[in-house]
């Protein structure tokens, strides 16, 4: 399955909601693999960007037009925004484009992240995307693609999960696995998600506190 192979941690975040949600959520997970693929992909820049390029338009054309039949992986597209408003089209091509800034190397793997973690939250909740909950998400959740880790963020996560709302959670409930990132731990499949099903059953607060206490052993 794309959506696991390329982000694991958050597709086992997925398995907490409702079939048809985590249908859109699997599909825009695959997609961002698809996008990311395309640094190893291609050498040259200007093949890089047509791809993207391909990428947009079909969004663009499947949002001017639901009924369309997309061909090749651009299916996905379907899959993931099938009722999506003019909101979360916009925050695709966002998204989108951070992914081909961050191939180009404009930006970093943080900056290229947060837009995902908008649209992912965008997806699954009801009341916009969250925007404090899923910067500081991307700036944890780049820790896997080489950016520094700071006390800051694991703080500010953990602040951000206060008064979470219950729609947001499935997908922080992923992030108790940070700890097993910074110590490089390995953990078998059927251990990681024991450890975020046991995340998720004991609730944001609990996994707060866990934030707090890895933050703190940074700063020593």
């Amino acid at each position: 399955m794309l959506a696991r192979r390329n982000h694991e941690t958050l597709w086992l975040g997925s398995r907490f909601l409702d079939a048809a949600l985590r249908t859109r959520i699997e599909a825009l997970l695959a997609l961002d693999g698809e996008l990311l693929r395309i640094s190893s992909a291609v050498t040259e820049p200007t093949m890089g960007q047509i791809r993207f390029q391909w990428w947009m338009d079909q969004l663009d054309g499947y949002d001017a037009d639901r009924s369309k039949v997309l061909g090749g992986d651009a299916f996905l597209i379907a899959l993931a925004f099938d009722d999506a408003d003019a909101n979360l089209f916009e925050m695709a091509r966002q998204w989108m484009e951070s992914r081909e800034k961050q191939f180009l190397g404009e930006i970093g793997p943080r900056a290229g992240s947060e837009p995902l973690f908008r649209l992912l939250n965008g997806l699954v909740g009801k009341e916009g995307s969250a925007t404090e909950l899923s910067l500081y998400q991307a700036s944890v959740y780049s820790l896997l693609d080489g950016e520094e880790l700071t006390s800051d963020a694991l703080i500010g996560l953990a602040n951000a999960l206060d008064g979470i709302k219950d729609e947001y959670w499935p997908i922080a409930s992923v992030f108790a696995t940070t700890g097993d990132w910074v110590q490089g731990k390995i953990r078998s499949p059927l251990g990681r998600r024991l450890l975020v099903l046991k995340s998720f059953l004991q609730g944001e607060a609990a996994l707060a506190n866990r934030l707090c206490k890895l933050a703190s052993e940074l700063s020593l």
